[in-house]
């Protein structure tokens, strides 16, 4: 927000100096008639001293939004269940719930998430946005939760019905404190099915740290 305000603030004064010096010869021409005005000669910048200086010290604090930003970390990651491009899969049904893992990572920045155990883990504190979707093609009763901690959170199902393919989704934003958890747990008794077209997916970024 900061930097974005910053910007604005140099838009809106280099506007304000290009409209009151459009062209460098009638710069040079006011200032010789305006003689209690003192002037900032620099290369080619060639401006009011007070307007100079206000560039310069809203450089200075570009530069060090700049720095700022670079040290946020970055987190975000998104998988799908199945690992394969061709063929299909049936996940389920199982009489206990069972964590979920999603095998084929398309995005992984921070590392956070782990395809072997279907784990991600918060490396910073901050607040994540996390979403899933969940897919089946047969009679048995679908439904995946979302926990964190150990601790179910939200969950898409779908119960025995005459259509036999059917999909859902679900999201949750959650203040995160290093070393949470979040997963995705399948419901017991219940079967997800997956192919090429990557129909179950887990996706989580850091919004913002704290």
């Amino acid at each position: 927000m900061m930097k974005i305000i910053a910007l604005l603030l140099l838009l809106q004064l280099l506007g304000c100096w290009s409209d009151t010096l459009p062209q460098e010869e009638s710069v040079h021409r006011e200032l010789k008639e305006t003689k209690d005005v003192p002037a900032y000669t620099s290369g080619q910048e060639i401006c009011p001293a007070n307007i100079c200086a206000e560039l310069r010290e809203l450089r200075a604090m570009m530069q060090e939004m700049k720095r700022l930003v670079q040290g946020i970390p970055k987190v975000a990651f998104t998988a799908t269940l199945y690992v394969s491009d061709t063929g299909e899969s049936q996940t389920g049904p199982f009489n206990t719930e069972i964590t979920l893992v999603y095998k084929k990572v398309y995005t992984n920045i921070g590392n956070a998430y782990n395809p072997t155990t279907g784990i991600f883990t918060a490396p910073v504190k901050g607040v994540y946005d996390f979403s899933y979707s969940a897919f089946k093609n047969s009679a048995q009763t679908m439904g995946v939760m979302l926990y964190k901690n150990g601790k179910r959170i939200v969950i898409v199902y779908d119960n025995i019905a005459q259509d036999s393919q059917d999909s859902a989704s679900n999201r949750a934003i959650l203040q995160m404190d290093v070393g949470d958890q979040a997963y995705l747990v399948l419901y017991a008794n219940s079967q997800i099915y997956d192919n090429g077209n990557n129909y179950n997916t887990f996706s989580g970024v850091l919004l913002f740290p704290m």
